[in-house]
């Protein structure tokens, strides 16, 4: 560990037909998640060309914080729902080695 952010990325195919409640039902969740201490950026991605493909982009300020949004109880029931949702293609993690801030805020 070297003290900078964890960072997550994962990948997500919603079931036929289920594209829809997928990204309402995980926007939902998103918007409890402002309240979780320690998360610096969490993004929701939808494929352009493939509306069932999705992908989280997440930055925890620490190990701890990370273990915190986890344990979360909306987190808990998203994660319960998933199996009637989509599937989990990839789920990966990593140490952040460097970086640089814009001067521009996103909108």
């Amino acid at each position: 560990m070297n003290g900078l952010p964890i960072v997550i990325i994962a990948e997500f195919r919603a079931f036929p037909g289920r594209e829809t409640y997928f990204a309402e039902r995980t926007r939902s969740l998103m918007q409890e998640m402002h309240t979780h201490h320690g998360i610096l950026i969490h993004s929701f991605h939808q494929d352009e060309k493939d509306p069932s493909l999705f992908l989280f982009y997440e930055q925890y300020a620490s190990e701890e914080a990370l273990a915190a949004h986890g344990a979360k109880p909306e987190v808990a029931l998203w994660r319960d729902e998933l199996p009637y949702m989509a599937e989990r293609l990839s789920w990966r993690r990593f140490s952040m080695v460097d970086y640089f801030r814009t001067a521009e805020p996103l909108p």
